[in-house]
């Protein structure tokens, strides 16, 4: 299991958030495990966040996709993911 605190960047919005990595074991895949740790909405797949959360959405799907290499502390900047500013946002 791996577990980060991490911070979701949108629009000017800063959300707080743990990211969980669960190893099933016997071949199982993975559950990636995304929590806003301000309103403690809690998702086990990306694809489960409300239609209206692109925020929530992006940001677990990407999340996904470098799994292994999140680090405490990261920022997941969902603009600069979608290719809507050029320059990543740092931690705040």
């Amino acid at each position: 299991m791996k577990a980060v605190a991490i911070e979701v960047y949108d629009r000017g919005i800063s959300i707080p958030a743990i990211y969980v990595v669960v190893h099933a074991g016997g071949g199982a895949p993975a559950r990636n495990i995304l929590m806003r740790t301000d309103t403690e909405e809690c998702r086990f797949a990306s694809d489960k966040w409300p239609e209206n959360s692109r925020t929530m959405r992006v940001a677990h799907e990407f999340l996904n996709t470098i799994s292994r290499t999140v680090q405490d502390g990261d920022v997941i900047d969902v603009g600069y993911i979608l290719g809507e500013t050029t320059t990543p946002k740092g931690n705040q």
